[in-house]
């Protein structure tokens, strides 16, 4: 319940940080919390996938490649494609976005096949911390890193790693991922 209330407290804090400067909208915090979902399921599924496989490059790079294909699909399906124009600074940037996405898919793929779950997560959930570090240091003409700010960071990362931790406490143990996955392939 702490945990949660971290979260809660730390996103309303966000919210209505003078950083926002009353741009931003409640219902805009449905976006980054579907992507925790969907991180939340992503992780899920690759220790599943990785209980199959004796290192994880291959399922790292299907996971990119599956990723690659998806926006292709969804360009060539948009009415607008021809409107889109990436200019060379901007390719540049997501291209090395792209090379450290990469290389952080094959450091989880690592760590979820050696750890749990339920402890390599949290882990990976301090992500926000580095974001409003680099973000203080390189965006600082465009967004400012206020207290307000790095306090409700503090708190939805301890929010979620406590959550997480508690969870894992009173619902993980004893339960074997592996054993459950070849159950469900029998199915």
């Amino acid at each position: 319940i702490m945990g949660t209330f971290a979260i809660v407290i730390g996103v309303f804090i966000l919210n209505f940080s003078q950083a926002t400067k009353g741009k931003w909208k409640w219902w805009i915090s449905l976006f980054p919390l579907g992507a925790a979902l969907c991180f939340g399921l992503r992780d899920f599924l690759t220790k599943m996938g990785l209980g199959n496989l004796p290192i994880p490059l291959p399922g790292a790079s299907v996971t990119a490649t599956t990723s690659l294909l998806v926006f292709l699909l969804a360009f060539t399906i948009s009415k607008k494609r021809r409107q889109l124009r990436l200019p060379k600074r901007s390719f540049l940037l997501f291209l090395g976005s792209g090379i450290f996405l990469m290389f952080s898919y094959v450091c989880s793929f690592f760590a979820l096949q050696s750890g749990l779950v339920s402890q390599v997560s949290p882990l990976m959930s301090v992500s926000p911390l580095f974001s409003v570090i680099l973000s203080y240091l390189f965006l600082q003409s465009e967004e400012k890193v206020n207290q307000k700010v790095v306090y409700g960071t503090l708190l939805i990362v301890s929010g979620t790693m406590g959550v997480t931790l508690g969870w894992k406490k009173k619902s993980i143990s004893g339960y074997n991922v592996n054993q459950k996955w070849k159950t469900v392939r029998r199915l």
